[in-house]
């Protein structure tokens, strides 16, 4: 299972939270990054997500597709579109004989029909429970201390502040910059 990144619960409640990613961390890697990129989405990502974990507002957590649309997205995203503009320009041209700007025409009106399509297709993946995000891990759990991170930021700030109040800018015994 492929991991969507990590988010901020926005909003917890009966089973399902409302998280928000960081879309260019959270989907560099995902097979489906086309489909949503190529509708226009872009920035910060609110989703909805099952929460079997009990997150809370404010929590950190990572959440992960339970069922991948990767293949299905690549397909709407860059086959069908093509498949489309191909199929229409030769109809309309070979069959119909039209004029090579009507035949051009024709191509990019269904260019617009398979945007269309891909736009159904990501509206009934939303929809479907099979295609959810769900909330895998809450960031401090499996072996990691919470709040881990921002202690050992908060000790380099320390350091970096007691070595410049030094005469001579060295950092104090034992540390090293």
């Amino acid at each position: 299972m492929t991991s969507c990144g990590v988010g901020r619960v926005l909003r917890a409640g009966e089973g399902r939270a409302l998280v928000e990613i960081e879309r260019e961390e959270a989907c560099g890697h995902c097979a489906a990054k086309d489909l949503c990129h190529a509708l226009g989405s872009r920035g910060r990502l609110r989703v909805e997500a099952d929460n079997p974990l009990g997150a809370l507002e404010g929590q950190l957590v990572e959440v992960s597709p339970v069922r991948s649309v990767g293949l299905r997205a690549a397909f709407f995203v860059y086959l069908l579109p093509a498949a489309m503009f191909v199929v229409a320009v030769a109809v309309s041209t070979e069959l119909w004989r039209f004029p090579p700007w009507a035949s051009a025409l024709a191509g990019f009106g269904a260019l617009a029909l398979a945007w269309a399509v891909a736009r159904a297709f990501d509206r009934r993946v939303t929809r479907n429970p099979e295609f959810r995000l769900r909330i895998v891990r809450l960031i401090g759990e499996d072996g990691a201390e919470p709040g881990a991170g921002a202690r050992a930021a908060a000790s380099r700030a320390a350091a970096s502040r007691a070595a410049a109040s030094r005469p001579d800018g060295r950092p104090p015994a034992g540390e090293s910059r």
